[in-house]
């Protein structure tokens, strides 16, 4: 029989005993035990609720090494399509409200394409769920805070094209803001951690900026909010760069630019005297020292002549010390006393010392 002097506090080792069983406990015991112990999962992370109440243990499922997108093929990612959606919503810094990128993103994209996402949603394999105990109140949703709402819009387009079985598509290359678009894509896909896109971005970003970045982009990138100091640095060196180089074209468009940003203006003036400054330490330290270009004082023919007779050298050094190096034979020249002309078919004798050559008849004979 239960012991009614028993405290509260004991139930639930009371509970553990295999001597005792629910019959022996009262109804507000019971619940009071069901409560903590729906509680202590809760806070664990153990338990999961349905539409009723009931609290049934959570099975972790196998975590699956996330492999790299361009390693799928184009069955399998069409496949992870067959999987309950979910809601994405985004949350600005400025804002608290947030905001619905998609209402329809499949589970199994969102957990291949993203690291954070996959570590969000607890594996790669999706927990399945009867429609009949779930109510739409409990439809799964990700939030995501920071970025561009737009340019994760297209990011969840591109997955969703990526699956439609004919691998992945090509992320789009718009005519007008090529940079600022693969910055912000860059920037999100940074944000969701997938990798394949942040790659494909930071190229397209180096193969923009190694021919020239678009006046326009320099003003967007310039002007955004919140500022990416890195990035505005970035531009002032790159368009110094090709002013000091003279290599900057439509300087109308900069000059324009310059004159709306007085920021800008300042802060590539500073780096132009940056580099006149390094410049002319480099001339001065250079004037007694044939080593480069800066180093020549005159003007381009001057300068081409000067090159080549410094190739010449290089060249006569080069054959002088080559030809040091190879072995060298003695020569000596001999001239020998005739004995007997030659006459009617007869040959000619000829008389050698062997002494003009620093040689012994024993020693020719023993070479012999």
């Amino acid at each position: 029989m239960r012991d009614s002097s028993a405290s509260p506090s004991s139930m639930e080792d009371r509970m553990a005993n295999d001597d005792k069983t629910t019959d022996d406990l009262s109804t507000e015991e019971l619940v009071e035990g069901a409560v903590r112990a729906l509680s202590l999962g809760i806070e664990r992370g153990g338990l999961e609720c349905d539409v009723l109440g009931a609290a049934t243990p959570m099975v972790e499922p196998a975590r699956e090494p996330l492999l790299p997108i361009d390693c799928l093929s184009a069955s399998h990612l069409h496949g992870l399509v067959n999987s309950k959606n979910l809601t994405l919503l985004f949350i600005d810094d400025s804002s608290a409200e947030p905001w619905t990128v998609t209402e329809n993103l499949p589970w199994n994209i969102a957990a291949t394409f993203s690291s954070v996402w996959r570590d969000e949603l607890g594996g790669l394999k999706e927990r399945h769920f009867s429609d009949a105990t779930i109510s739409p109140e409990m439809k799964p949703s990700l939030v995501i805070r920071g970025g561009h709402f737009g340019t994760y819009q297209e990011i969840i387009t591109w997955m969703l094209l990526s699956c439609r079985g004919y691998g992945i598509a090509p992320w789009p290359d718009p005519i007008v803001g090529r940079f600022t678009n693969a910055y912000l894509t860059r920037l999100c896909a940074h944000h969701i951690r997938c990798d394949y896109l942040v790659e494909a971005a930071s190229n397209r970003m180096e193969q923009i900026s190694n021919r020239q970045i678009h006046s326009e982009d320099c003003r967007a990138l310039w002007m955004m909010t919140p500022a990416d100091e890195e990035m505005k640095q970035f531009l002032v060196e790159h368009v110094a760069t090709r002013l000091w180089k003279k290599r900057l074209r439509a300087r109308a468009a900069y000059w324009t630019l310059r004159n709306e940003l007085p920021d800008l203006d300042q802060a590539i003036r500073t780096a132009l005297g940056v580099k006149t400054a390094a410049h002319q330490e480099w001339k001065e330290a250079g004037e007694n020292d044939a080593k480069g270009r800066l180093n020549f004082n005159g003007s381009r023919r001057q300068y081409a002549r000067d090159a080549h007779q410094v190739y010449e050298a290089q060249q006569q050094q080069h054959s002088e010390t080559k030809a040091s190096e190879e072995p060298k034979d003695n020569t000596i020249m001999l001239q020998a006393e005739v004995i007997r002309k030659a006459a009617r078919g007869r040959p000619a004798y000829a008389k050698l010392d062997l002494a003009c050559i620093g040689m012994t008849n024993a020693q020719f004979l023993s070479s012999e």
